[in-house]
């Protein structure tokens, strides 16, 4: 009641609130769910909208499990191969996920997931082709992603992998949509504030930098084969937001992704 007080006021919200989403599920008239709750709390509902015939919407990240439910990277892991059994919850975790998003894999429902740096792909593209020439092979990516982190209890490493790590493995799968990922090439260094993790994926050596940064501007910079790009959203002239796509002298400047 109180969320539904706060919603009137700020935005005139007059529809019916509901403690229970599957009660809403249940009793409401729906084309399309936004997920916006709590990243442990996603796949869960993903699955039973998916599953009432729903199209989803869904905020960073799909899944979610605790680095204590697995001992990683809290404590050093006796194999970077996440199929084996030294990650059996992981592994359960992912077939859980296919299962989830069955409905949306099959055609029967639409599902987004909140990557939205991928918009940028023909611009950058066309940056890179002015300056480079055609983008044919793809032999290094690179990503550096900072954040102010993300509130409550998972607010260092966590938080930030589940805050930004979507928007450089989705660029990257747009990058290499044939790719997959050698797992024995995978490496990562955790600490309370940063994660860089380094692994091939088809064709290319990927680095990516996640860190949070709440003392300046925060840096997002992302790029293949050494042609960096700096990422900015702020608002134009006009008051407008929108992002910005910086090289060298050259800017562009798209709607707000």
């Amino acid at each position: 009641l109180h969320t539904t007080g706060v919603l009137h006021d700020l935005m005139g919200f007059d529809g019916r609130s509901y403690t229970d989403y599957r009660d809403m599920l249940d009793q409401e008239t729906l084309d399309i769910v936004s997920i916006c709750s709590p990243p442990e709390t996603h796949l869960d509902q993903i699955r039973d909208a998916l599953q009432a015939g729903l199209h989803v919407y869904c905020e960073k990240p799909v899944t979610w499990v605790s680095a204590e439910a697995i001992s990683f990277p809290l404590t050093p892991c006796p194999s970077s191969d996440i199929s084996g059994p030294s990650h059996p919850t992981l592994q359960s975790l992912l077939e859980k996920t296919r299962i989830s998003l069955a409905p949306a894999l099959t055609g029967q429902s639409v599902f987004g997931l909140n990557t939205q740096y991928t918009a940028v792909q023909q611009a950058y593209k066309a940056l890179y082709e002015t300056h480079r020439g055609a983008m044919d092979v793809i032999e290094k990516v690179y990503f550096i992603l900072e954040s102010k982190g993300i509130s409550g209890r998972h607010n260092h490493f966590e938080g930030i992998w589940a805050d930004m790590s979507s928007h450089a493995l989705s660029q990257l799968i747009a990058w290499i949509p044939d790719g997959s990922l050698d797992l024995g090439s995978i490496s990562c260094i955790i600490q309370k504030n940063q994660t860089v993790a380094r692994f091939k994926y088809g064709s290319a050596r990927v680095e990516v930098v996640l860190a949070k940064n709440v003392q300046s501007v925060l840096r997002r910079q992302f790029g293949v084969n050494d042609f960096l790009v700096d990422y900015e959203g702020k608002a134009d002239d006009q008051g407008v937001y929108r992002t910005f796509i910086h090289y060298e002298k050259d800017t562009v400047i798209l709607d707000d992704l």
